[in-house]
């Protein structure tokens, strides 16, 4: 049985901005498509085809790690940060390796440094999150601050563009009090903004925020 891929459990912090997931690849073409993609050297459709490859119980964890690999070698950053994880714990196969696996996030961190510093938002959070977590970089909630409020600021333009993603991701950013002041209120408004544009785990966080809402009334009452 395959192991859940505990990159997810960080992904929640560095994936705000992230391309269409492995998950969703599900039409046969489009994985055939990914996978020649992968083949003619592409890191992202490498990084993106070995995470398929771990996550589908009959293709062997070697292969998947394997085009993590050619990825990470080309400077992707989220497959150096996958390789992290498998050899931080010992997944697919591996032993554990904290030597290994610090050298992969240090190795993500400077692939998201490098991007996070020419205004790539997307990496701008990935980063923070290493700088809170001290995985790759020293521990520094000041760093991991000053990333979160970049990125955030990046994200605010996008949602008030009306990009309903953008709004939503912005909306989690003041419910959680990343990058910006914590604002129920502000997290609320930006639900609805991506609620009003159809999107259902946006109206989803409304009616869970708006609930207790109105428990806090009534307890005050």
């Amino acid at each position: 049985m395959k192991h859940v891929f505990i990159s997810a459990l960080f992904l929640s912090a560095l994936l705000t901005a992230c391309s269409k997931s492995v998950e969703e690849l599900k039409d046969l073409k489009e994985l055939r498509d990914l996978e020649l993609a992968a083949q003619r050297g592409d890191a992202e459709a490498q990084y993106r085809w070995g995470e398929h490859c771990l996550l589908v119980s009959d293709i062997d964890d070697t292969k998947g790690i394997a085009w993590l690999m050619r990825a990470a070698e080309q400077g992707h950053g989220m497959a150096r940060f996958s390789l992290g994880v498998i050899y931080e714990y010992g997944f697919h196969g591996t032993v554990v390796d904290p030597i290994e696996a610090a050298m992969w996030y240090k190795k993500a961190a400077e692939s998201y440094q490098q991007l996070a510093e020419q205004g790539d938002m997307t990496a701008q959070f990935r980063l923070a999150a290493l700088y809170k977590s001290g995985k790759g970089v020293p521990q520094d909630a000041a760093k991991a601050d000053e990333w979160n409020k970049k990125a955030a600021e990046q994200l605010r333009v996008s949602a008030e563009e009306g990009d309903v993603k953008s709004q939503f991701r912005l909306a989690g950013r003041y419910e959680e009090g990343k990058g910006v002041p914590q604002d129920i209120d502000e997290a609320i408004e930006w639900y609805k903004k991506a609620a009003a544009q159809g999107d259902e785990d946006a109206r989803y966080r409304l009616r869970i925020l708006q609930n207790q809402r109105k428990h806090m009334n009534e307890r005050r009452e």
